[in-house]
């Protein structure tokens, strides 16, 4: 069976019909399923069903011979509902009991030919319907000279968690078993929604009888007992199993998540895995995750672990850091540590009673062991890069000496404050200033002068409904625009249209995207946003409104709890909220309407997810009101503190340290435009707190385009990688633009003059817009942040030309900023944290070679890799050589010249053993050569003669004039 050793899943999808006939009669059926999660292989099976005894004939998995024995099937009745089970519901279970009692749930529950003992074994205890939803539990006991060693008990249909046996009382009889379990149910990141454990308390009497060849022993019996208030009761099945031996030397990993106190936010996962040779424990790593993968994992002292059966159980000393990325780096607490194993299944828990908020006090999980002592990490032949380093460095700058503290009432404080405003005033007089004026007028329609008469009559929904609407339509950031014009006249007539835009939102009018929308929004990352925008316009006019007014809109913005667009209807959505439409997506079915609560993390979704950034525009609009007349203070406390324990998580599960996105480009743009730039910008005007330059993490949100940007014709071209988007920087919509406005007030002054050369070489002779392309709020953004004094420069000797983000795995190098001839090449191992969505470009490669106004994509084996060495050169030039598991492989980029043209590539190794698509012509080109026993893959790049790419002497490769080798793993110029 694939999988081999270890614990994996079997998921099938069955279909059949029952035609009429005879009892007896044998009815063939066709299934089809995966191994799932750590064999990803597809298999079909069939199944030959008896009508009349139920029982399974056989069972041929593709590729595996022979056939199992007669199964007899225990349950023909629900025991709850006292009613008989539907043919479908019958034969489902009929299936998964085979599967579950020939090994195929289980490996180390086999079918021999003489059963084994019951009480030296390892057995699996099917308890039908006791889990919410109906669903079923299984538990695996182990048993030793009559005495239970350890047991873990989990069901897949009720959530992915493991569950524990917290006391027991099972008696060994002669022929069966009696007695009691009490299981500790735990929670897992979805299930239960309020993340808290439950008892479930059960009483059994069971019997083993042997099968009808006397080869195999099943478990038969029933159980009644409690879990939490409610009575069950029913049937189980199952069967004893030879217990797996060979287990001395293991490493075991759980991912363990966290039990939520009541009301509190979403926390970290952690993964904790140790090593184990016979009785010592030799090393352990905790690291953090939300989703898929650990970037990052710390060792902690072992010492104080024991190692007893299947057990490993005691106390370590762990940094707090391993458990919250924004904690003190320098906090530490002891905690307790759990792993029990039962043949590949791993459950395990770490119990922190003394961490405080906002850390979890206990997590719980699931996970696998692997046979076979492993070495230190960092002690292999060739260790990970960067793996085991986590960030340590604060997160934020603190206010300098002269900042002062915003009071109660005080507005403007978001962008800039009152004492700023005559430098704005002088800077709208600027050339720069008047064209981005200038914009704004048109972008708010009537020249600003007045409302606008165009607007989006389209109903809300969560995805956009075009057609796209033209400049000057209304939208939500209306009133911030008006907002800036007053602040730059002083005339309240633009406080007035301010205040119309704001009280049409609020009265439901569409913004020209039907995604954005006060009343039904269509999802938090809307909402959020939304937020953030009718916080700006309350900040820039709140003393030209009247009081009643700006309060009105405060309490809006701290009470806000509209429902998404999926319920919206027009008719009754202020008085109830309507059934869910029939496609609402799964992450919003317990939505009921999304708040301040909600989006300072009680969403579910992972910091990589695209939606996560766009959540912290509730945070600006909190920084706007927070102490000002009316609001609840000790509300709004909670809430930037919240917020604000997020933005660490975003920097490091999400964005990395050269600003990738987990989830790719364009997802990270929405990220990042649509809610954390302008969180940011306001955090540090109103707080002093700077989040944006104390690190690499959140600048390089912003350089990373700087690197990526190539100009193609009318538009900007970049390496796309992601679900979302294209290789097309638009500038277009909320989520498309932004990267200017923005940008100038999110990166260190020493980085203005190769923001500002990028802008006026690639981005200006496009859209000339000065970073507000569509929107009136980026206008705002733009004024304020954009340098009027600074001579733009060449990014060479401001920004590297090659660049690593280590959290992500993404190598990108560049030979110049110049025209749309520049090269850039690039490399996404997709090692990092995860969002929902995969970095695999559709068509487009892992490897992606771009230059001359062309690019290749070449889907390497590459992904997941870890890279072991990695050399750069000033010119851009770099040396990788990666591993995954027992793959290799070495990536060399040369932007020398030596060669004779301008840039090179070559790679070998199991990891690039797939060859590039084959490129004959123009100025990208593609050679094989073998060399010293290796295949070695080479492109060039050049708009004129490509050299001749050959094998050299001494296994040596020839590129042109100069020759590479392969030497202690890296691909070298030698």
């Amino acid at each position: 069976m694939p999988g081999g050793n270890g614990f994996f899943v079997f998921h099938m999808n069955l279909f059949a019909s029952f035609p009429e006939g005879p009892r007896g009669t044998e009815h063939p059926i066709q299934c089809q399923g995966s191994v799932h999660p750590y064999a990803k292989k597809r298999v079909g099976f069939d199944v030959l069903l008896t009508h009349h005894s139920r029982d399974v004939r056989s069972f041929n998995e593709k590729g595996i011979r022979g056939a199992l024995p007669k199964v007899a099937l225990p349950m023909t009745t629900n025991p709850r509902k006292r009613k008989p089970l539907s043919p479908m519901l019958r034969l489902k279970r009929a299936v998964g009991s085979l599967l579950t009692l020939t090994g195929f749930l289980f490996p180390g529950i086999s079918l021999s030919a003489e059963p084994p003992d019951p009480g030296n074994a390892t057995w699996h205890i099917a308890v039908s319907g006791v889990m919410p939803n109906d669903a079923d539990l299984d538990i695996y006991p182990t048993f030793k000279d009559g005495s239970l060693q350890q047991a873990l008990a989990t069901s897949r249909r009720y959530n992915t968690s493991i569950h524990f046996i917290e006391k027991e009382s099972l008696v060994l009889e002669e022929d069966g078993f009696s007695g009691e379990m009490t299981f500790l149910i735990t929670p897992d990141r979805w299930v239960p929604s309020d993340g808290q454990t439950s008892l479930l308390r059960l009483s059994f009497e069971g019997r083993f009888e042997l099968s009808d060849d006397g080869e195999n022993r099943w478990v038969r019996g029933s159980y009644e007992g409690s879990y939490d208030d409610r009575e069950v009761s029913g049937n189980l099945g199952g069967g004893v199993g030879e217990t797996e031996t060979e287990w001395e030397q293991k490493v075991m990993r759980a991912r363990v998540t966290p039990v939520k106190e009541e009301g509190a936010p979403d926390s970290e996962e952690i993964q904790l895995t140790v090593a184990v040779d016979g009785d010592q424990v030799l090393w352990g790593t905790v690291g953090v995750s939300w989703h898929r993968n650990v970037p990052r994992e710390s060792f902690f002292d072992v010492s104080g672990l024991k190692v007893e059966d299947g057990k490993v159980k005691g106390s370590a000393r762990l940094a707090a850091i391993d458990f919250f990325p924004g904690a003190d780096p320098e906090a530490t607490f002891d905690v307790d540590i759990g792993l029990i194993r039962v043949q590949g299944l791993v459950g395990g828990w770490i119990r922190a009673p003394e961490v405080p908020a906002p850390i979890a006090k206990a997590f719980y999980g699931r996970g696998t062991a692997d046979r076979g002592a492993r070495s230190h990490p960092l002690e292999s032949e060739n260790p990970p890069l960067w793996r085991y380093q986590p960030e340590t460095s604060g997160w934020y700058r603190p206010p300098p000496d002269e900042f002062q503290a915003v009071e109660p009432g005080e507005h403007p404080r978001l962008l800039f404050r009152a004492e700023d405003v005559p430098a704005l005033r002088e800077k709208a007089e600027t050339p720069e200033g008047r064209a981005i004026v200038e914009r704004l007028r048109e972008l708010l329609g009537e020249d600003g002068e007045a409302m606008t008469e165009r607007f989006n009559e389209r109903e809300p929904h969560n995805h956009f409904r075009g057609p796209e609407h033209p400049i000057g339509t209304f939208t939500m950031w209306h009133g911030a625009g008006f907002g800036l014009l007053y602040q730059l006249t002083g005339e309240e007539k633009y406080a007035d249209l301010a205040r119309e835009a704001v009280q049409l939102a609020f009265e439901g009018k569409m913004d020209r995207d039907n995604r954005y929308s006060w009343v039904a929004p269509g999802t938090g990352l809307r909402a959020g946003t939304i937020l953030g925008g009718i916080a700006l316009a309350y900040d820039l006019c709140y003393h030209a409104w009247p009081e009643d007014f700006r309060q009105e809109v405060a309490l809006r913005l701290q009470n806000y709890n509209q429902p998404p667009a999926s319920q919206y209807d027009p008719v009754n959505l202020d008085e109830e909220l309507v059934e869910l439409q029939k496609d609402i997506p799964a992450y919003l079915r317990d939505v009921e309407g999304f708040s301040l609560d909600y989006l300072s993390g009680r969403t579910g979704y992972p910091p990589g997810s695209n939606h996560y950034g766009a959540f912290l525009g509730g945070f600006t609009a909190v920084l706007a009101i927070h102490g000002d007349p009316g609001t609840d203070t000790a509300f709004l406390d909670e809430r930037l503190r919240e917020f604000e324990h997020n933005i660490p998580r975003l920097l490091t599960q999400g964005f990395g340290d050269r600003g990738f996105y987990a989830e790719g480009d364009h997802p990270g743009r929405i990220s990042a435009n649509v809610g954390m730039l302008e969180a940011l910008i306001a955090l540090r005007n109103v707080t002093g707190r700077d989040y944006l330059t104390a690190t690499s993490n959140a600048e390089w949100v912003t350089l990373k385009w700087i690197h990526m940007l190539i100009p193609r014709g009318d538009r900007l071209w970049h390496p796309k990688r992601g679900v979302y988007g294209s290789d097309h920087f638009s500038g277009i919509g909320q989520s498309g633009s932004g990267e200017f406005a923005y940008g100038f007030g999110s990166v260190s002054p020493r980085y203005h003059p190769a923001l500002l050369w990028v802008y006026q070489n690639f981005e200006h002779p496009v859209r000339p817009h000065y970073g507000a392309n569509t929107y009136p709020h980026r206008a705002v953004h733009s004024l304020v942040h954009w340098p009027v004094d600074v001579e733009p420069a060449n990014q060479s000797g401001i920004l590297p030309h090659a660049i690593v983000d280590k959290v992500h795995g993404y190598f990108a190098t560049r030979n110049r900023w110049q025209d749309e001839n520049d090269i850039h090449i690039s490399l996404a191992l997709e090692n990092g944290p995860t969002g929902y969505h995969t970095l695999r470009p559709r068509g487009r490669g892992v490897l992606i070679v771009a230059g001359f106004g062309t690019h290749l994509g070449w889907s390497t084996r590459s992904f997941g890799a870890q890279p072991v060495a990695w050399e750069t050169e000033e010119d851009g030039s770099f040396r990788l050589a990666l591993r995954r598991g027992e793959r290799e492989g070495a990536l060399t980029v040369d932007f020398s010249g030596d060669s004779g043209v301008a840039g090179v590539l070559l790679a070998t190794g199991e990891l690039f053993d797939q060859p590039p698509s084959e490129s004959n012509s123009g100025p990208i080109r593609t050679h094989q050569v073998e060399a010293g026993g290796h295949t070695v893959h080479v492109i060039t790049l050049s708009e004129e003669e490509h050299p001749e790419v050959r094998s050299g002497d001494d296994a040596h490769i020839q590129v042109g004039s100069q020759r590479f080798a392969l030497h202690e793993g890296l691909l070298t110029a030698r």
